[in-house]
């Protein structure tokens, strides 16, 4: 496994993957497996911790931009997986309709059902 530390724009590591193979990108950098690079700057090399902020109340964090938009994405994909169940269900209702109007055509025509 290969443990690559994930950069923003401002080479500031947001996130861990541990992947099966090399990656070749600009914004992955290979790291050890015990490395502990989250939150941390990416110049020339070299790790550097950077100095606490205090955060601006009136913006959310990255990493709760990040988390809002995955929370965002998991009802987009709960909304899609609804919309599929129902066109199934559907699908089904409209197979059980001509099945059942095939029924009484043949009943008409004098066949058996």
């Amino acid at each position: 496994m290969f443990q690559y530390a994930q950069l923003n724009q401002e080479k500031i590591c947001v996130g861990i993957s541990q992947l099966s193979g090399k990656v070749d990108a600009e914004n992955m950098i290979l790291i050890n497996e015990d490395a502990e690079v989250l939150g941390m700057q990416y110049n020339n090399g070299i790790w550097e911790k950077l100095a606490q902020l205090e955060p601006n109340a009136a913006s959310p964090s990255e990493l709760e931009q990040m988390d809002t938009q995955q929370m965002d994405t998991q009802q987009i994909m709960q909304a899609f997986t609804d919309v599929e169940l129902r066109n199934l269900e559907i699908q089904q209702r409209q197979e059980l309709l001509a099945q059942q109007i095939a029924n009484i055509e043949l009943a008409m025509l004098g066949g058996n059902t």
